[in-house]
């Protein structure tokens, strides 16, 4: 049924009457016919001929329709249809990767499970690690409906529309499933209640929402990173992930006679004041002391060909020739005062042009993880090349150690000297300085940790007015009558243009 959201201009379709008055008021003229003579022609009044006939009635019919359409128009013409069946409800569940990506409880460690030596520092340096466990199910290509849990599944059977949440952030998936659903339709969520999968704030809604937290999938045993300590050992560094903690280990594994290979770092350090060199030299010594990492420290000159792991160069003059796969140099620019801190250390002086925004220490919070539950890959000697931006940052968010080129090459905005700061006098500069070196220890998939399900559940608020039910909805017709409205004009001016030929 058709009706009109503002009916008051139809009244402007008696406006058709001004086309019909004007053809009807047809002034004609008589001609002028050319006489060789007036002298015969006899004096007589002017006289004007009036035709009550309508002339050129395609015309006017169109100029008319054009009215109606213009009124019609403006009146607002809606299509009331009826409503669809209300719905039940919707099933939200986790997405099928979520599911499968667990572990079994009482997995194996890598370390312990008879994994070669040679293999685990050789997977270290590549980056991956050895990892273990099983997953929980089926594999993820292989599960369907029939494997979601017993009460979603009779929910979906029963006539409940299914939604499956892809985005790997429950919350968010929540929110827009919020925003797409029909007002006061219930929600029944299935999901784990692993903290990778959620990020942000905890959304609100109106609706009501039954959220269901599955068992969570165990413990998860993997192996982050190994390296050669010695000749005949090699260190491992591996993680054990639960629902209450995640905690990282070093162990010392014999090399068992294997052939095993090569780990160790090699830094080189070239500065225009000793004093910097040696900080760092005391530094990155601190590190490999500590993580049992073999370390081989040298100097640089400003001539000569060099090749390193990491040259950390503490000069504004160009780079000496040779091979590096990172560099750590001082940034070139104009000193300036600053009365801030960085990473929980006095900041004095800094150079102009530091970046602003960016990632903070690579984007991981002091226990390593990423933010939003995401994790930074390891290779085992030195950080992911794809991640960039600012890491450590001041006061401000300006960025003092920035990485560019992914992460081939650091940009120092400050200097390591009292004067400039006290990150050299600080206990934290070592392990800062290790987080830069070797990257942190990554959660990435396999944390385990789980959240409070009243940590989970969504704040559900009041409605601000009382809902109604609907029992039609409304299709705009307006875009018809601009379309006919659009085709009458087109087709007015054409036959206009005819007649006056």
């Amino acid at each position: 049924m058709l009706h009109f959201l503002h009916p008051l201009w139809l009244l402007a379709m008696t406006g058709i009457a001004v086309p019909v008055v004007l053809h009807l008021w047809n002034d004609r003229r008589g001609k002028v016919l050319p006489v060789g003579s007036v002298f015969l022609l006899q004096g007589a009044s002017r006289r004007i001929s009036f035709s009550r006939r309508l002339t050129r009635l395609w015309l006017l019919v169109l100029r008319c329709l054009m009215l109606l359409l213009l009124s019609l128009l403006l009146a607002g013409p809606v299509v009331r249809l009826a409503a669809a069946k209300p719905e039940k409800g919707w099933v939200l569940t986790a997405g099928v990767g979520d599911f499968a990506q667990g572990g079994v409880p009482g997995a194996a460690s890598a370390a312990g499970a008879g994994i070669p030596a040679a293999d685990l520092v050789r997977d270290g340096l590549a980056g991956d690690g050895a990892q273990s466990g099983t997953t929980a199910g089926l594999p993820a290509d292989t599960r369907a409906a029939a494997d979601l849990p017993a009460v979603a599944d009779s929910l979906i059977k029963a006539g409940y529309k299914w939604q499956e949440m892809r985005d790997s952030n429950y919350w968010e998936a929540f929110a827009k499933a919020d925003r797409d659903a029909p007002a006061g339709v219930p929600f029944y969520i299935f999901t784990t209640g692993e903290l990778i999968h959620f990020a942000g704030i905890r959304p609100e809604t109106e609706r009501p929402v039954h959220w269901t937290i599955l068992p969570d999938s165990g413990e998860s045993h993997w192996v982050g990173r190994a390296w050669l300590a010695s000749s005949d050992s090699i260190v491992v560094s591996s993680g054990v992930s639960l629902a209450t903690s995640t905690v990282f280990r070093h162990g010392v594994r014999p090399a068992g006679g294997q052939r095993v290979y090569d780990t160790t770092l090699h830094v080189l350090i070239g500065a225009d004041r000793r004093e910097d060199a040696r900080y760092v030299e005391a530094a990155v010594r601190a590190v490999g002391e500590y993580t049992r990492r073999k370390i081989d420290v040298a100097a640089a000159g400003p001539t000569g060909v060099y090749s390193a792991d990491w040259l950390f160069w503490l000069s504004t003059r160009p780079l000496p020739a040779g091979h590096f796969l990172h560099v750590w140099k001082y940034e070139a620019g104009k000193e300036k005062k600053a009365a801030t801190w960085m990473e929980g250390v006095e900041v004095s002086k800094e150079i102009e042009g530091a970046p602003a925004g960016g990632m903070d220490n690579g984007g991981m919070k002091d226990n390593g993880e990423m933010m939003g539950g995401g994790g930074m890959k390891d290779n085992g000697g030195a950080i992911d090349a794809n991640m960039g931006g600012n890491r450590w940052t001041d006061g401000f968010g300006r960025g003092i150690l920035s990485a560019v080129g992914g992460a081939d090459t650091f940009r120092f905005y400050s200097r390591l000297d009292p004067a400039w700061n006290g990150l050299v006098w600080d206990p934290c500069f070592p392990i800062l300085l290790k987080g830069v070196l070797f990257g942190q220890d990554s959660l990435s998939r396999q944390d385990r940790r789980a959240l409070d399900p009243e940590q989970i559940i969504p704040t559900v608020k009041k409605a601000n007015a009382v809902k109604v039910a609907v029992t039609h909805r409304d299709w705009d017709a307006g875009f018809i009558c601009w379309i006919l409205l659009l085709l009458v004009f087109i087709l007015e001016r054409i036959v206009s243009f005819l007649n006056n030929e």
